[in-house]
């Protein structure tokens, strides 16, 4: 009787282990974005700069996978406007990996529509 209860309990314990680690996972992009200049705003005819820029994919990240290229300027996540690079990581982050993400991206002066797989990293601990 107590070998069954010390299992039952192990395995309780390991299953709350397990979904604690699930728990710490966030959504990842593969890439880094740098804060949206009044130059770049002005060459695709923006009135007010925002958005972020992209920096070089990370190879193998899911936004490599994609046709997403460094000097990309990403102005929306999921139909809602980016106001700066200062939104982009967090928004990113509070996603489920997996999630299908929704970036509006400018191109020479063109807009398209990329969607994204998100990939998994270890989320940030909180101060």
């Amino acid at each position: 009787m107590l070998r069954t209860f010390n299992f039952v309990f192990m395995a309780a314990m390991l299953g709350f282990i397990h979904e604690a680690k699930a728990e710490t996972q966030c959504g990842w992009i593969g890439a880094q974005v740098r804060p949206m200049t009044r130059a770049v705003a002005i060459s695709l005819g923006m009135a007010v700069p925002h958005g972020a820029i992209f920096e070089q994919p990370l190879a193998g990240g899911p936004a490599a996978r994609t046709r997403i290229q460094a000097g990309n300027v990403v102005t929306r996540i999921n139909g809602r406007p980016l106001e700066n690079s200062d939104n982009f990581e967090p928004q990113i982050l509070a996603m489920a990996p997996g999630t299908r993400t929704h970036l509006r991206v400018f191109r020479n002066r063109q807009p398209m529509t990329f969607t994204i797989p998100l990939g998994s990293t270890k989320c940030p601990r909180q101060p």
